[in-house]
């Protein structure tokens, strides 16, 4: 395989980060274009005097941490790699001829590192990589294998230009996919079910409110193909909303729609508002998320705790527990007799709950304990950006 195609694979990978291959399978590749007993690809911080290693292969673990943590910095090359992070120097590939044999011998460097693997020719290509660092690629050969060819170098210094533009894009890759998990447990810390929809109206992604909500009201189905409500003609409307919402539409007014969505036993319905989203016109693919669907179930039991009450409002532990039945729907004489105190030391209670969380009326109270901070989950189980990695719903 060549070098040009090694880059074309990588970079192929990059663009599509499910197939990434790991850094090691690709410094292998290399190690093949340059027939070389090893490879190490790595980063080196000039002014830090710091080593980070992104690959090796041919090299045993042991002394890949031995480069990183010290035998790199004793490295005879430093010198021009310095002067090329500094912009003093270009880009360059640097053979063995750059120092001769009976120096590099000399070497504590080839003393304790090449030596002991058998390692007898080096070549060594550096670029710079901003902010004081250099990449290189370092690719060694054994005394049997024979030294490095001049058209090495040549192909060294043709990749290595290229290779620094392919990982800037592997670390951007790698970037949006922390954001995206970010916005994935972001969601899937609310209590309201959230579920996106591509143009298809496939999901493909569902936070743990919804997995609960669809389980427990039996009002709702989710597969691959799409979120379908159980009665035919609330489904009708629901599949009607949703096209309407992932389809290309340039009205201003087609933003969201909220429908009704009954269960079984005379229940309270389930709310499905499904909005548009902004990323709707601009979507490149009909697989990206254009629409959400927010799934609320009225009767889902309130999230707060006592630990939780009492750690965001400075509640004691008895006020927590009045303030948590207040939002359960009971009345204060209620909850007296629960918590067995009189009815005088419950209002007591109530006053002081109203002190700390800068109300004065009970409504107020039931309203900031219903859609405050508290009703964020902090414990989370994740889910998954796919919807196909939703336990429980799809098979």
């Amino acid at each position: 395989m060549s070098a040009e195609n090694v880059l074309l694979d990588y970079q192929a990978a990059v663009v599509s980060p499910k197939q990434l291959s790991p850094m090691r399978e690709f410094v292998e590749h290399l190690q093949g274009v340059f027939e070389a007993d090893s490879c190490v690809l790595s980063v080196l911080d000039i002014e830090r005097q710091q080593i980070s290693l992104l690959g090796a292969a041919g090299i045993e673990s042991n002394w890949v941490q031995a480069y990183e943590a010290e035998l790199g910095k004793k490295d005879p090359w430093w010198g021009p790699l310095t002067r090329i992070a500094r912009g003093e120097e270009q880009d360059r590939s640097i053979m063995d001829e750059g120092l001769d044999q009976e120096k590099l011998q000399e070497t504590e460097y080839y003393q304790s590192w090449m030596k002991p693997q058998r390692l007898l020719f080096a070549i060594r290509g550096g670029v710079a990589a901003g902010s004081g660092r250099v990449l290189m690629l370092s690719c060694y050969r054994s005394e049997k294998r024979g030294p490095f060819k001049r058209a090495m170098a040549v192909g060294l210094r043709y990749i290595l230009p290229s290779l620094r533009q392919i990982l800037l894009m592997t670390r951007e890759a790698r970037q949006l996919t922390l954001e995206r998990d970010a916005a994935v447990d972001t969601i899937d810390r609310l209590t309201l079910g959230v579920i996106l929809v591509d143009g298809h109206g496939k999901p493909v992604a569902v936070n743990r409110s919804a997995t609960e909500i669809i389980q427990q009201s039996r009002a709702l189905t989710i597969d691959r193909a799409g979120v379908f409500a159980v009665k035919p003609h609330e489904n009708a409307r629901l599949q009607n909303v949703i096209e309407r919402m992932t389809g290309a539409s340039d009205d201003p007014n087609v933003v969201s729609e909220m429908v009704p969505v009954s269960r079984p036993a005379g229940a309270t319905p389930i709310a499905v508002v499904v909005s548009r989203l902004k990323t709707a016109k601009t979507a490149e693919a009909r697989k990206d998320p254009v629409a959400a669907l927010f799934v609320s179930d009225p009767d889902s039991p309130i999230q707060n705790t006592e630990e939780r009450l009492r750690s965001l409002y400075s509640l004691t532990r008895l006020e927590a527990r009045l303030a948590i039945r207040i939002a359960q729907g009971l009345n204060l004489d209620d909850i007296a007799a629960e918590l067995r105190i009189s009815i005088h030391t419950a209002r007591a209670y109530l006053k002081q709950v109203f002190a700390k969380t800068n109300v004065h009326r009970q409504s107020a109270l039931v309203r900031i304990l219903v859609n405050g901070a508290s009703q964020i989950r902090t414990v989370v189980i994740c889910v998954g950006i796919s919807a196909a990695l939703v336990p429980g719903i799809f098979g």
